[in-house]
């Protein structure tokens, strides 16, 4: 189970690491450890889970989706990923 929270500053919080979404320069943010080590990897995949996006920005209900399957594939030049869940 995973909770993603965009909070009323614009910022993106997943597993208690956040992510300035208003800032001109991304560098700092993009050389987030986490996200080092994501693109590091070659596939990762994850089956069947749970994940909570709270969007305090747009004051939105909560979405949770189910049974949600994800894949990521990063190349030399390239990052793809395929999301597939239920609502």
């Amino acid at each position: 189970e995973l909770t993603l929270r965009r909070d009323a500053d614009n910022r993106l919080w997943v597993a208690g690491q956040g992510i300035d979404l208003n800032a001109s320069d991304h560098r700092s943010d993009l050389d987030h450890p986490a996200l080092r080590w994501l693109t590091a990897q070659r596939e990762l995949l994850v089956r069947g889970a749970r994940i909570r996006w709270q969007d305090e920005l747009r004051r939105a209900p909560e979405l949770v989706l189910s049974n949600v399957d994800f894949l990521v594939r990063n190349g030399s030049l390239s990052h793809r990923f395929v999301l597939r869940a239920d609502a």
